[in-house]
């Protein structure tokens, strides 16, 4: 019997949605990550996981985008954790560790929304787990190629943890403003439920219970996009912006100490320095 066809025959339109969606995440112009990427595409095997997904999801009704993210989302970490030919067990269980931590970040971010709280401790809490951890990663693994571990391990994941906390805070920054290059519009995080640094710090320094009760109805869910304008423009007016822009100066500050101490070729100290300049005036 040919099982594999038995096995596609109720999820033949959805497995090649699948298909496409795992292409397409797997697409890059870039030359050499383009070529490792199509590697990837290659070896994609049966797509025995992927399969069980629709299958089952098809089981209980019918396969949504939400099912395709997911198994694409699932494929592509069994992707990633699939190395061995790193021949390093120390990076095949740190790439385990960050998909934990990436999820953690995810959850914690969607149970934050709806609560009446609003607190920077969180904040810095969902982007650490998220954006940091990823730029943390880059930076860890990095030194774990090479043989390197022990403190200088430690710190140059810190390095990387706190570039990546620049990072995310210069893109929440955008959500303040009009921009063609970001291609996403003014307050788009507040329509999502989201609360970011710059107005976390606004309606908790400001002052303005009305001001205060629009950040509630931003995590609720419930504000309308009159409101939204209302908030980024207080938000601006009361010093959010360049709030988040101190915080950024001081992770700066934090980064430039671990290039001038654990950097010592002068090419590659340029190249971090410009790295992290990139980061906090990029325009998107």
């Amino acid at each position: 019997m040919d099982y594999l066809s038995v096995i596609k025959q109720p999820v033949q339109a959805e497995l090649a949605d699948f298909i496409e969606l795992f292409n397409r995440s797997l697409s890059h112009e870039d030359g050499m990550l383009g070529s490792a990427l199509e590697h990837i595409r290659r070896r994609a095997g049966k797509r025995m996981r992927p399969m069980l997904i629709l299958l089952m999801a098809k089981s209980f009704g019918h396969v949504t985008d939400v099912t395709l993210n997911a198994a694409v989302g699932l494929e592509l970490l069994h992707t990633l954790l699939h190395v061995s030919f790193t021949h390093s067990e120390e990076i095949v269980r740190y790439l385990a560790e960050l998909g934990r931590t990436l999820s953690d970040g995810e959850i914690l971010q969607l149970s934050n929304i709806g609560r009446r709280d609003i607190s920077e401790e969180v904040y810095y809490e969902v982007i650490r787990r998220k954006t940091a951890a990823l730029f943390e990663a880059c930076a860890g693994i990095g030194v774990l190629s090479t043989g390197v571990s022990g403190e200088a391990f430690g710190k140059a994941c810190a390095f990387g943890s706190n570039l990546g906390m620049i990072f995310q805070i210069r893109d929440d920054i955008f959500d303040y403003y009009d921009s063609p290059e970001i291609g996403k519009p003014t307050g788009n995080d507040m329509l999502e439920g989201k609360l970011t640094l710059p107005a976390i710090y606004a309606v908790n320094n400001g002052g303005d219970s009305d001001m205060l009760e629009l950040a509630y109805k931003v995590k609720e869910q419930s504000v309308t996009q009159e409101e939204i304008d209302t908030l980024v423009e207080y938000t601006k007016s009361h010093g959010g912006i360049e709030y988040a822009e101190r915080r950024m100066e001081e992770l700066r500050l934090k980064c430039m100490e671990y290039i001038e101490n654990a950097v010592s070729d002068e090419g590659i100290k340029r190249a971090l320095t410009a790295y992290i300049d990139f980061v906090i005036e990029r325009n998107n």
